[in-house]
């Protein structure tokens, strides 16, 4: 058992040197020693993972070459443990038990090539509720770590594409942005229902924020005095004793911990959220979650409970569908957008607005500008001053 230089004890085949680095040391079916360094404990940890498998599995050649996909899955799980967040891994298990697990996994991986992949994805289009993308992206980075970690010596996904997906949008739906006419449309719809989530999906609209950290924003996070939203983490869903609950954690990245402004939409939607809820005999506290879930049927908050239970984003995707099939019966040319259509649209008005690319990028959270440029959407509306610009360099 070795150990870190305060005396924690890190467990076989780790220690900590004088100068700090951290020490891997391993024994190959040969008997030969092996040893590694890294700077930090959780780099060290997962390559002794890795190479602990390698001596299972890899250097016995009989042994190798009756690897399954499925065995594949379990070692990329168990490296990727020390790296992913929980939320994350939840959903590569779901995605790969409906994929893959019962229609690939059992066979060896150095039997799978590209023209297996390719028949795969093409009995998948013949699935009903099967997305053949969607099993492509499972399936990518788990190739990569094999190539990585030296089981198979190439790629049978690189270059690997998919046919068009049997899940096909409904008439009329269109991804991503509102024009200024259309999200004037949706927020006179949502103002004069009667529906008691409609301003969950205004502050949204206001804020540009993603659904997840709407939904875990607290009545604390709302600054009014400096007038900005304090973004400091999102709803996921997490295994808890084999169950999966919903609990608020950290944003998507590091520039996910933001302040945004509030608008003059996310301000009203804010206080008629407050006033609604008194309205209701409940006084929401600090420490309550500003946005609870709130069903399209309900006509009165009674259960203070929910006050403090975290919703699933699910949850709120479907109900907004429901919503938006609702203002298109007043307006039928109203496209079927969803709730992360309204982040898009947002970004949009930031554009139309001439906000600097550096503030846009601030405010959506966003790792790079690049990501805000791609959120940022060409209308017919917006694109008019540079047709009139064109029109002017372009003359006879």
């Amino acid at each position: 058992m070795g150990k870190d230089l305060k005396g924690k004890e890190l467990g076989t085949g780790l220690c900590q040197g004088k100068d700090g680095r951290y020490i891997i040391r391993w024994t190959d079916n040969y008997g030969k020693r092996h040893t590694k360094y890294a700077n930090k404990l959780k780099e060290a940890k997962e390559i002794l993972t890795v190479e602990k498998y390698k001596v299972q599995m890899w250097q016995d050649t009989e042994t190798n070459t009756q690897i399954t996909l499925n065995n594949l899955f379990e070692i990329y799980m168990d490296v990727s443990k020390q790296k992913l967040a929980k939320s994350t891994l939840i959903n590569k298990v779901e995605v790969y038990n409906k994929y893959v697990r019962n229609l690939l996994g059992d066979l060896p991986i150095k039997k799978i090539n590209k023209q297996t992949i390719r028949k795969y994805c093409s009995d998948l289009e013949d699935k009903d509720g099967y997305n053949p993308k969607i099993a492509l992206v499972a399936l990518k980075p788990l190739f990569r770590f094999a190539v990585a970690e030296e089981y198979i010596i190439k790629n049978p996904t690189q270059n690997v594409v998919c046919a068009n997906t049997r899940i096909k949008k409904s008439k009329g739906e269109r991804d991503k942005v509102l024009t200024n006419n259309e999200q004037k449309e949706l927020i006179e719809f949502l103002l004069k229902s009667n529906y008691l989530c409609k301003y969950a999906y205004l502050f949204l609209l206001g804020s540009g924020l993603r659904i997840g950290e709407l939904l875990a924003l607290k009545v604390e996070d709302i600054d009014i005095e400096n007038n900005y939203v304090n973004v400091n983490k999102t709803v996921k869903e997490v295994l808890n004793n084999g169950k999966k609950v919903v609990v608020a954690g950290a944003t998507k990245s590091k520039a996910g911990n933001r302040k945004v402004p509030l608008t003059e939409l996310s301000l009203l939607a804010y206080t008629e959220q407050l006033k609604m809820f008194k309205q209701n005999g409940i006084i929401l506290k600090s420490k309550d979650i500003l946005f609870p879930l709130l069903s399209l049927k309900l006509k009165k908050i009674k259960n203070k409970k929910a006050i403090n239970e975290y919703a699933r984003v699910r949850t709120w995707n479907e109900q907004f569908r429901r919503l938006v099939a609702k203002c298109r019966e007043l307006h039928p040319d109203f496209p079927m957008i969803t709730p992360h259509s309204l982040r898009h649209t947002f970004a949009t008005r930031c554009y139309e607005g001439e906000i600097s690319a550096k503030a846009a990028q601030s405010w959506l959270g966003h790792s790079s500008t690049v990501m805000t440029q791609y959120y940022q959407h060409l209308t017919e509306e917006n694109i008019k001053p540079d047709i009139a610009r064109l029109s002017t360099i372009m003359k006879l």
